[in-house]
């Protein structure tokens, strides 16, 4: 049986477009070694944002249009997102078994030109969801754009893992998967 995860970035953006970097190493402390391990193709490409569009697309969309986009931080392509309503969310399909991971999970952003200004600008969330991983349904954010947030330059947005999803997504095999928030 696969072993299988689902990551899902909630978003609250009137458009959103981003690439999403992960970290092949555990965060050191008190001179604990670093473990790294390769990305697999296919990790790479679903936590890249590499293959969203189409049917056979690595993301899931709901109140939102998932297309592909131009603009890009690494690789050569990007997601781009047009919310539809409040409740608009993205979930990944079903990963396999990421090894050691970070404590960090980065997204970045590129809020388009015609924000500039507002008030509120959007938000943007990340679910965590393995339950055989013992990881439940874990929500980390928001991180909510205003009026002060740049508009059309890249920006980072780094969401910081609890210890204990850290360990159970680095050292446990899963094979389960559910859908991102509701």
């Amino acid at each position: 049986m696969k072993n299988s995860w689902r990551l899902g970035v909630v978003l609250g953006l009137v458009a959103l477009g981003s690439a999403l970097s992960c970290s092949d190493r555990m965060a050191n402390s008190d001179n604990v070694g670093a473990v790294s391990q390769e990305l697999s193709t296919a990790q790479t490409r679903i936590l890249g944002f590499e293959g969203v569009a189409g049917s056979g697309g690595d993301w899931l969309g709901t109140s939102v249009k998932v297309q592909s986009g131009t603009q890009h931080v690494e690789g050569s392509k990007s997601a781009a997102f047009a919310v539809t309503a409040t409740s608009a969310k993205i979930t990944s399909v079903p990963l396999s078994s990421l090894g050691q991971i970070s404590n960090k999970v980065t997204l970045s952003v590129l809020l388009p030109a015609y924000l500039r200004g507002l008030s509120y600008q959007g938000q943007v969330g990340l679910r965590l969801d393995s339950p055989t991983a013992g990881v439940f349904n874990q929500y980390y954010g928001p991180v909510v754009f205003t009026n002060s947030t740049p508009t059309g330059t890249w920006r980072q947005i780094t969401f910081n893992l609890p210890a204990a999803d850290v360990n159970a997504l680095s050292t446990r095999t899963y094979s389960d998967w559910r859908r991102g928030p509701s």
